[in-house]
């Protein structure tokens, strides 16, 4: 029986883009999008712009740091938290 050639490529080409994944950096992704331009609007009636005056607010993001996600409990004691926990408290 001979092998399906659409397939095989098919197959090249998902493990083309699964090896290039993990070559994204977050940083990357940031400095793509380093600075954001928020224009509120009115809430009760979007695209008529604010009632009173105009504001715009400009955001911008600069390096990043990703760690293990925590959480600080009220007594001040720090643990990582866990999928599931998280979930539990409704924090996802």
């Amino acid at each position: 029986m001979m092998p399906n050639l659409s397939h095989s490529r098919q197959a090249l080409h998902i493990r083309a883009v699964a090896n290039e994944a993990p070559r994204i950096v977050p940083q990357e992704i940031v400095d793509e999008n380093a600075e954001i331009l928020v224009v509120p609007e009115n809430q009760y009636a979007p695209g008529e712009g604010a009632p009173t005056e105009s504001r715009e607010y400009e955001v911008r993001f600069g390096q990043i740091y990703l760690s293990k996600p925590t959480i600080t409990e009220a007594d001040g004691e720090t643990s990582i938290l866990f999928p599931k926990e998280s979930r539990l408290r409704n924090l996802t």
